[in-house]
């Protein structure tokens, strides 16, 4: 954010007061700004606060910014948001009150709306006198749609928009008050005037060129409040700066207002006038007038925006400057435009005599004819046409007029004008509109438009150079060309001869392109073609193209790296269907077709192999008439470039032309190689060669390419096999037209040809490929399928209008279903292959999926049926809001759920097969995995089911498909197990159904599971989970609201949802949505519980698809309205309608429960009682216990106890219930959960020294630190109060002492071991440093005699981490230990020497 001050303010020495009133910052939009509705950039005088975006609730408090202004002087005001249709207003709090409500404070509002998000607003206002001096709060406010903001609107609350404040320091006037509301006047080719607001009488004007620096311009005096500046150019656009002269007075000059733009027009031009528009805008044409303007194309054209910004009933004109026609002149200009079936728009041409008011038309197009046959299309012109006007001599001629072109749009198509001329008629004018007759493969009939008689006509190749041509003399406006070509393209161009009346010739007029027909072809010579010398992108030449619909495309392909290549290298014809169906390529005519003697042969590839896309072969009449197409055989394509071959024994009468027409889907692609028209072989080709495969046979069937023949070669091998390539693997002489190939391999691809057989040596071509795979055997149990293996051996992908595909989960595939990016309705299928049910038993897959409202018929269904059957049952059935997984996005899986269903056991002793459907409702993904079916285990999962749920309970039961000896119930957080791994929730054992769950914490979601036990070590799995989300509060702290439902049209909520929460401890708990059964009528009641106390708020959930007819009435158990809303305007998904505070009696619950200062055993709880409370009782104990069970305590209404009696690290739970006189009492509160401090707890660092050996007595201090007490115990059973105490032994041998502290947060103990013994050991002045330490310590201690000493350190429970023995001379003994790769904790050091041991602690830290 820039913030800048003017040095103005250092000047006049502001002083920034701060002001202690309160003003309305809260409450002012219902939404605010999330949506765009904030002031982004906003323009103050010196401030300019940029790209602030959205503040928190549409309130942003800039007041530490101060806004300078003066009375009589003005406030410049510049605002952009970030959405379209904003309101503005500005107030200033004149007598600092805190409010804005008094009169005079509402300085502006804006007349209209603001324009679009980004684009500036602006405007000036005019500080008034009356507004006292020195600093104010100034507020900028904006508000989405509606009305104007009025005087009052400073507080008022909104749905969107934002606020700002700012400070405004309002200074006394001006010496010189600066002129203000500069209003334009009239303007000619070198004159402006503009006047202006001031009680002035001398001003200065400084303009220039509009952009000019101010300073760098040309200066004029003027004398009173309107300005006219002279010497001014034509056409320039100028601006101009005003400010008040006060020198006379001694006042100096005031601040410079302005700029105001003003454009002097072009003066009046000669003929001739052209433009074509390279540059933009035009010279000297005006764009203005209408209520959409011209633009540029781009390309060097106007371009009037029909199609998309001039929407419907936009106007557009183009308006030239006068012109002098002082000769009989004409309009020439070029249009391009494509009509539109539906949309009525025109263009046309106007004139006028300057001065006049009328305009005549000259020219104009509308409707159909609107239409310029040039290639047009909705966004782009095509090669444009051009038109010449000749003006009426007695209108125009030795008059000044002006030229008009107008646009009318209608949402259809954009429209273009070009290269406008306005010039004198010539003596000879040219001709106009050439065009082509008629053209054939070897004539053309062109034609023109002219009044005249005599004409020079000279063509060639297309692309040649005038003079070069071929000359012809013409008559008519039409002339035939023989002798041309075929499939060639020509130019022409066409000169009008106007010498008979001494008038020369006309200029000359074209090219004008024309391509012939194609010549046809006939069998004699062939027609091959592979497209191989065509150019990339083209269509491909002599070729016809027709199709149902629209999309299909087709055009020569020069594969890149991602295609397929091409059979013949480089290039294929790629034929693409697009949404059309019908696609068909026609071939070039083909003059002996008819003559039953040709056959073609291709290369044809469905370049995907899942593509369901073949070719039928057909013959057609003309490609004009699609309708004549007759199917001659079917080709079933492959991924492959296989060749085909199709004869033509019997053509229909009048069928000239060969067909390929692409069947089986939509938005598929085919390739087309190698094409070649030939003369039938003697032993014509087998026809409509089939294959019917099961597991080991398939059934081959054809049709004779001739009657007569009555043997078949059958010729089959693996996939991809070619008869005519190699070794035939497998082949036999067939009699009449099936063959049925046996001993093959189950699951498996093969490949099959036929060829007829017309006699000895003499068989036909071969037909194929064919290719076919054997079915699979049925897999046995336990059967598994994980997806990880692409494609899918023995699983059908097809049979929906999409497929599911492979989706990488990182440990493997799953399948994927992509429902976000189908539309709803379509659907995928994927059927398995049969697996054969040796006993009882059950089908289980794991599944991920999110469920939204939004789209609620998201689908997966499992189906089965056995082999023998073709009717399927439906195992399985995922849809609504019971199909969703945490975790799960919108085109990502979160964690799978496990499904699992028992099969009918009439399956068992069946080949069973299974499908898959996923029924797209445009909703998120789906994903599957881990397919399992396997025999019913001897224990079987149960079903576990939810039941009653309270605020610290839940019912769970369950049903056992076996017969177990118990059952086992676990719980836990929401998503605390898995399925796999540790348990780690809570387990109830040997129990039976129902159990209930106690214990539980309020508004808390948990997930439970069952297991079953059917024998030792027999168990089943954890089922699971079934999630259950407690109450925020017991059945008796709640009450029912009933919402009044309304739907202002009549047909229910048309799925809108609105949501009550409530705040709990762990923030806002959805209790209800109220709306899911309002499907129809005008009015619905549904009811819920809410719990007294708890703030609540009421939101949009789900705003439905017609959402200004929602309206409702939330009403409370006493009648009470406490939340409404009111049909007839929009609502948005998570907008707040509103915020109470349940009561369910007359005496209130107490709010704002809080617990504060836990310690140990004690905790301060705080409320706030209802106006009628009298007195409070508070209640409390460990968390979940029964209310009434626990400790109470009387007190006072909006009190505070201290809780006594507590123990230390334990969980709480305190309710308070008010009184309210009498009996009459409230509801209790929520329960508020809280911890006791389990610390801190005393401090030990014990240790000895040896006072006597004789007997032994030993000095012992336990160093205790924050304890109440402490004291020690020995081994000799000797018990001593305090922190030093002395202690005597009389026996030898290992002995010990613990210290023992205590205070209210609990006991702690530590233990020094020693040995007594008859002589000094020598180790009691034994110590250890660091002590703790971070690793590294040292052993010190005084030895006497020469001998070996070891070292161990162990852990508390005698686990060994280091050993070590020396020899140490007497006297002082160190031995140094580094643990610094030990883990925390405290360890024992253990010294032995010959006459004893001595055991201390270390304690490591991190």
């Amino acid at each position: 954010m820039k913030r800048m001050y003017a040095l103005l303010l250092l000047l006049l020495g502001v002083s920034f007061g701060a002001q202690a009133q309160t003003y309305c910052t809260t409450n002012l939009y219902t939404t605010g700004c999330t949506f765009g509705d904030y002031i982004d950039n906003a323009s103050l005088n010196n401030v300019n606060q940029s790209a602030t975006g959205c503040s928190t609730n549409g309130y942003a408090d800039y007041t530490t910014d101060t806004i300078l202004v003066q009375q009589t002087a003005q406030l410049n005001v510049g605002i952009t948001t970030g959405y379209s249709g904003q309101w503005f207003a500005i107030w200033v709090d004149a007598n600092d009150d805190g409010d804005f409500d008094d009169a005079g404070e509402h300085l502006w509002s804006a007349t209209a709306a603001g324009p679009a998000a980004g684009v500036l607003y602006s405007n000036t206002l005019v500080i008034p006198a009356t507004l006292p001096t020195g600093n104010h709060r100034l507020r900028l406010r904006c508000k989405w749609s509606g009305t104007a903001l009025l005087a009052t609107d400073a507080c008022s609350s909104f749905t969107y928009g934002e606020v700002h404040d700012y400070t405004v320091n309002v200074g006394a006037p001006p010496a010189c008050p600066q002129p203000y509301y500069l209003v334009a006047g009239g303007a000619t080719s070198n004159t402006a005037t503009f006047s202006y607001t001031s009680a002035g009488s001398t001003f200065e004007v400084e303009y220039g060129p509009v952009g000019f620096t101010q300073g760098t311009g040309t200066t004029v005096t003027v004398s009173g409040t309107t300005a006219s500046i002279s010497g001014l150019s034509a056409n320039t656009c100028y601006e101009f700066y005003v400010r008040q002269n006060c020198t006379a007075a001694g006042n100096g000059s005031s601040w410079w207002s302005g700029p105001i733009e003003i454009c002097t027009p072009c003066v009046t031009q000669s003929l001739p006038v052209t433009e074509d528009f390279t540059n933009w805008p035009p010279n000297c044409f005006f764009l203005t007038g209408g209520n959409k303007q011209w633009t540029s194309s781009g390309a060097g054209s106007a371009m009037a925006d029909m199609g998309n910004s001039w929407q419907s009933g936009g106007i557009g004109y183009m308006t030239t400057a006068p012109i002098n026609l002082n000769a009989l002149a004409r309009v020439k200009f070029k249009w391009s435009h494509l009509a539109s079936t539906w949309a009525n728009e025109r263009l046309a041409v106007l004139a006028r005599i300057s001065g006049s008011t009328a305009w005549d038309t000259l020219w104009s197009k509308s409707g159909a004819n609107f239409n310029s046959n040039d290639g047009a299309t909705w966004n782009a012109a095509g090669t444009f046409v051009q038109e010449t006007v000749n003006l009426d001599s007695a209108t125009y001629y030795g008059q000044v007029a002006e030229f008009r072109w107008v646009g009318f749009s209608n949402w259809g198509n954009n429209a273009w004008v070009d290269d406008i001329n306005i010039e004198e008629q010539p003596t000879c004018p040219e001709v106009t509109g050439l065009g082509l007759l008629g053209v054939s493969d070897t004539s053309a009939t062109l034609s023109w438009v002219s009044a005249g008689s005599t004409f020079v006509v000279e063509w060639g190749p297309n692309g040649f150079t005038q003079g070069t041509g071929f000359m012809d003399t013409a008559t008519s406006s039409s002339y035939v060309l023989n002798g041309l070509n075929g499939n060639t393209s020509y130019d022409y161009y066409v000169l009008r001869s106007c010498s008979g009346q001494g008038n020369g010739n006309s200029i000359w007029v074209g090219p004008f392109s024309f391509t012939t027909l194609c010549s046809p072809y006939n069998t004699t010579i062939g027609y091959s073609e592979n497209w191989d010398l065509a150019t990339p992108g083209d269509a491909p030449s002599c070729w016809t193209m027709s199709a149902t619909g629209t999309g299909n495309s087709w055009s020569v392909l020069l594969p890149q790296t991602w295609n397929v290549a091409a059979y013949s290298s480089p290039h294929y014809l790629l034929m693409s269907s697009g949404s059309a169906t019908n696609v068909t390529a026609i071939s070039p005519m083909f003059g002996d077709l008819q003559g039953n003697g040709a056959q073609i042969r291709l290369r044809a590839n469905k370049l995907y192999n899942w593509s369901p896309i073949q070719l039928i072969v057909g013959t057609m009449t003309t490609p004009s008439n699609p309708g004549s197409f007759i199917a001659v055989d079917t080709l079933a394509l492959t991924e492959f470039w296989d060749e085909y071959t199709v004869a033509f024994p019997n053509v229909p009468t009048g069928h000239n032309h060969v067909a390929l027409r692409m069947i089986g889907g939509t938005w598929y692609d085919v390739g087309i190689d190698d094409f070649h028209y030939e003369v039938q072989p003697t032993c014509l080709p087998a026809q409509n060669v089939s294959a019917s495969p099961s597991t080991t046979t398939a059934l081959i069937a054809w049709a004779h390419g001739a009657p007569t023949t009555t043997g078949s070669y059958v010729a089959w091998g693996p996939s991809g096999f070619n008869p005519g390539t190699g070794t035939i693997p497998n082949m036999v002489l067939a009699t009449g037209n099936t063959y049925t190939i046996t001993g093959l391999t189950s699951a498996s691809n093969y490949t099959v040809w036929v060829a007829d057989s017309c006699g000895a040596g003499n068989i036909g071509p071969w037909q194929g490929p064919v290719n076919f795979t054997t079915a699979c055997l049925a897999a046995s149990m336990p059967y598994l399928e994980n997806f990880d293996i692409s494609p899918l051996g023995c699983w059908d992908p097809l049979g929906g209008t999409k497929q599911f595909a492979s989706y990488s989960n990182g440990a493997g595939y799953s399948m994927r279903g992509n429902f976000w990016g189908w539309t709803s309705g379509n659907f995928a299928e994927l059927t398995s292959r049969p697996v054969t049910i040796s006993a009882n038993a059950q089908a289980s897959f794991d599944w991920s999926h999110q469920y939204m409202t939004f789209y609620p018929n998201d689908q997966l269904i499992l189906l089965a049926r056995p082999t023998t059957s073709s009717s399927w049952d439906t195992i399985i059935n995922l849809i609504g809001a019971n199909f969703n997984s945490t975790g799960a996005g919108t085109t990502t899986p979160g964690p799978m759920v496990n499904e699992l269903a028992y099969l009918p056991t009439s399956y068992t002793g069946s080949d069973v097969i299974f499908k898959f459907i996923g029924n797209s409702g445009y909703g998120p993904d789906v994903y599957f995995d881990n397919f399992l079916v396997e025999a019913i285990p001897t224990c079987p999962d149960p079903v576990p089911a939810a039941g009653t749920v309270t605020n610290n309970s839940a019912d769970v039961s369950w049903t056992s498909p076996g017969s177990p000896l118990g059952s086992c119930v676990m719980w836990g957080p929401a998503g605390f197990y898995t399925g796999t791994g540790s348990v780690t929730g809570t387990i109830a054992h040997n129990v039976s159904s129902t159990y209930t769950i106690n214990g539980l914490t309020a508004g808390t979601t948990y997930d439970v599971y069952v297991r079953d036990s059917c024998g030792a070590n027999d168990f089943s799995g954890w089922a699971g989970p079934v999630s259950v989300t407690t109450t925020l509060c017991s059945p008796a702290n709640s009450c029912t609201f009933t919402m009044y439902e309304i739907d202002s049209y009549g047909d229910g909520w048309n799925g809108a949802e609105i949501l009550v929460e409530q705040k709990s401890s762990t923030g806002w708990t959805p209790i209800f949505y109220f709306g899911t059964t309002f499907t129809s009528g005008s009015a619905n009641t549904e009811t819920s519980n809410f719990c007294a106390g708890d703030s609540a708020r009421v939101i949009v959930w789900n705003p439905g698809s017609w959402s200004t007819e929602v309206g409702f009435d939330l009403v409370g158990p006493f009648g009470d309205t406490v939340a409404s809303h009111t049909p007839g305007t929009s609502l948005m998904a998570y907008q707040v309608l509103g915020n109470f505070v349940p009561q369910c009696s007359p005496c209130g619950v107490p709010t704002g429960i809080s617990v504060s200062a836990p310690a140990c055993t004690t905790a301060t709880v705080t409320w706030t009682s209802g106006s009628q409370a009298t007195g409070s009782t508070i209640e409390y104990g460990p968390a979940g216990f029964t209310t009434g069970q626990g400790t109470t305590v009387n007190t006072s209404a909006s009190g505070s106890v201290t809780m006594t009696g507590l123990m230390p690290g334990t969980t709480y739970e305190v309710m308070v219930q008010d009184i309210c006189g009498g009996t009459s009492t409230s509801a209790w509160s929520t329960a508020v959960s809280f911890t006791t401090a389990a610390g801190p707890l005393p401090t030990l660092n014990p240790n000895f020294t040896v006072i006597s050996m004789n007997p032994v007595t030993i000095s012992f201090t336990a160093n205790a630190s924050g304890q109440d007490t402490v004291g020690w115990a020995f081994s000799n059973g000797a018990i001593q109060g305090g922190d030093a105490v002395t202690q005597t032994f009389g026996t030898n041998g290992a002995a010990f002492a613990v210290a023992v502290a205590s205070n209210a947060c609990g006991i702690v103990a530590d233990t020094v071991y020693f040995t007594v013994g008859l002589d000094d050991l020598n180790l009691t002045s034994l110590r250890l440093f660091p002590n703790p330490t971070a690793g590294q310590f040292t052993v010190e201690f005084t030895h006497l005699d020469a001998e070996d000493v070891s070292f161990r350190i162990v852990t508390l429970t005698g686990a060994v981490v280091s050993q070590s023995m020396r020899h140490a001379d007497a006297g002082v003994v160190r031995e140094s230990f580094d643990l610094s790769k030990t883990p925390a904790g405290v360890y024992l050091v253990e010294v032995q020497t010959n006459a004893g041991r001595s055991v201390r602690r270390i304690v490591l830290e991190r």
